[in-house]
């Protein structure tokens, strides 16, 4: 599937997205250069803005240049019309563009619709029904300006073709020369990448292949189809390569079970080189229907009554093909080499020859080894069965969801790892925002104790400066001898009086450190459940 999801990204429409041009068609005498100009220079109407130049031509056309050749693109896309009119805009290549300015005599014609013949009708058919891979072509052919006309018949083999290249094309006078070629080499390049395997298979086996192959799983249901054709009783697969093998197989152990379980012979086909599966009358060589149980004959309904009308075979076990006994070879006795052991005994469950039931396995029960031997194939033919249709495609449906859940489980662990990190993100935001608003409140609250502080010390410098000063006076005071003068300065200038040391205060701050422990946070963080 990586080729096609490399195409559909690589694939672009056919034009140069280099070019800067587009021509503008239809256009009425009502419609003046200047009139254009100006729609195409307003970007809500047009889809573009920087207008470089405008140019007409003969025949009422013009050619309008932009600044930015990636708005060509976007106008070509939209619709436009300008004063009631429809406008024909077409982005155009420049070696177009300079012949229409030199006024040049353009010459072209449409190549022919090619029909390319000898094609796979099956991997035509299986394209014509897959919308995907239908689409995938038809747009590989669109590169190299070829559309496909697919057939109403679906066993066709040919394929038409049509030309979807126009003279705006980049070298339109030279493509057609080699479109046919590059056509047909794109076709069979695709074509290429499918697979087809055919199936014979035997006409009475056909139904119960059919019904097998309801059950088959495929990793790429939409890359592969299988084809029935009824009348020839064959089954066709086709689609993508790996897709097809995929499958074929399947359809092979399928083939291979059910005819090893009918005993289905196996030849080779001298006009196909692979082989068919078929089972024959011995007598007339049609399909049987019947088989003889003791003559181990198969036979046609028709030999079947002849044999029954021969007294001799009047008491032989006739039944259907399917319902037969199985063939097997009959091994020499190991104790008795002249005896062959047609019997098995059914207490030791080996097989056994005539003679040892009167020796070795005196007393015991025997049973017809034949019947023992099919009995037997047909309860392993079945388990296979059962392991084929339901223990191995529930296995594989197991793998799938058991796929599907370890994928969940990455999504869920990457998921949970995400909201992990959100989570504790959050809390360092919460612990960040609860930090600042400590450091906004200590900020207002040590202020405030400061500030307390320096007016206490400058309280207190303010009475150690009034202490100091009574010191001095009171010196001073006890200068003089002179017991009249001393007297006398003591009553005019009696001691200052002094309060109290003032006391000292104390603002105290403190932090409450609040219970912090790691099977906190993993409360407040959360845990994983299993």
């Amino acid at each position: 599937m990586s080729w096609l999801r490399n195409y559909m990204t690589k694939y672009r429409e056919p034009f140069l997205s280099s070019n800067n041009c587009v021509m503008v068609q239809h256009i009425s005498d009502k419609i003046s250069k200047e009139v254009l100009e100006l729609y195409f220079k307003n970007e809500r109407r047009s889809g573009s803005r920087d207008v470089l130049d405008v140019k007409a031509y003969v025949g009422g056309s013009y050619l309008v240049y932009f600044e930015d050749p990636k708005v060509v693109e976007t106008v070509c896309s939209r619709t436009h019309r300008v004063n009631g009119q429809d406008l024909d805009v077409k982005a155009i290549s420049k070696h177009f563009a300079c012949q229409l300015e030199r006024g040049e005599h353009i010459l072209f014609k449409i190549p022919a619709s090619v029909e390319i013949q000898n094609l796979d009708a099956k991997k035509l058919h299986f394209l014509s029904n897959s919308p995907f891979y239908r689409q995938a072509l038809e747009k590989e052919l669109q590169a190299v300006y070829g559309k496909p006309v697919w057939p109403e018949k679906s066993k066709s083999s040919s394929l038409t073709i049509q030309c979807t290249l126009t003279a705006e094309a980049e070298n339109c006078q030279m493509f057609p020369r080699t479109w046919e070629a590059k056509v047909k080499e794109t076709l069979h390049r695709f074509l290429d990448l499918l697979l087809v395997t055919k199936h014979p298979i035997l006409p009475e086996a056909f139904r119960l292949v059919i019904d097998e192959t309801k059950r088959l799983h495929t990793s790429n249901p939409d890359a592969v189809a299988i084809i029935l054709e009824r009348k020839g009783y064959v089954i066709y697969v086709t689609g993508l390569k790996e897709a097809v093998k995929e499958l074929t197989k399947q359809v092979d152990d399928i083939i291979d079970l059910i005819y090893t379980s009918h005993r289905f012979r196996q030849a080779p086909d001298s006009t196909n080189v692979m082989s068919q599966h078929y089972v024959d009358c011995e007598n007339c060589g049609q399909y049987s229907e019947f088989y003889c149980n003791a003559c181990h004959q198969r036979m046609c309904g028709k030999c079947r009554e002849e044999h029954l009308r021969n007294p001799n075979n009047a008491k032989h076990d006739v039944c259907g093909y399917k319902d037969r006994k199985m063939t097997f070879t009959f091994n020499p006795c190991k104790f008795h080499p002249t005896h062959q052991m047609v019997l098995c005994c059914k207490r030791c469950q080996i097989p056994i020859c005539a003679i040892c039931t009167t020796k070795y396995h005196a007393g015991h029960e025997f049973l017809d080894l034949e019947e023992v031997c099919t009995k037997n194939f047909r309860i392993r033919f079945e388990k296979i069965r059962q392991i084929r249709d339901n223990v191995l495609p529930q296995s594989r449906l197991t793998l799938l969801e058991a796929k599907d859940t370890t994928m969940k489980t990455k999504l869920n662990v990457d998921n949970l790892r995400s909201v992990m990190t959100e989570k504790a993100a959050r809390i360092k935001e919460m612990v960040e925002a609860v930090l600042l608003e400590s450091l906004v409140e200590l900020q207002t609250s040590g202020v405030s104790a400061v500030m307390q502080m320096e007016k206490q010390e400058k309280e207190i410098e303010r009475y150690i400066t009034k202490v100091e000063t009574v010191l001095e006076e009171g010196k001073l005071s006890m200068v003089s001898e002179n017991s009249e003068d001393f007297l006398s300065d003591v009553k005019n200038r009696p001691f200052m009086h002094l309060n109290p040391v003032p006391s000292l205060s104390k603002a105290t701050l403190s932090f409450f450190d609040g219970p912090l422990s790691k099977d906190v946070i993993r409360k407040q963080f959360g845990f994983v459940r299993k």
